[in-house]
């Protein structure tokens, strides 16, 4: 399992058109939550 950056794991989200731009400092949890997600179906 490859340990990728949190910014990493945003690129490649924002590559596949599956994640927006955040300017709202409270969907850093949302965010957080994608990120595990996203880690645990590797």
């Amino acid at each position: 399992m490859n340990k990728l950056k949190e910014g990493e794991i945003l690129e490649e989200l924002r590559r596949r058109g599956t994640i927006f731009e955040d300017p709202c400092p409270k969907s850093e949890g949302f965010i957080g939550k994608l990120i595990d997600i996203f880690l645990k179906k590797k």
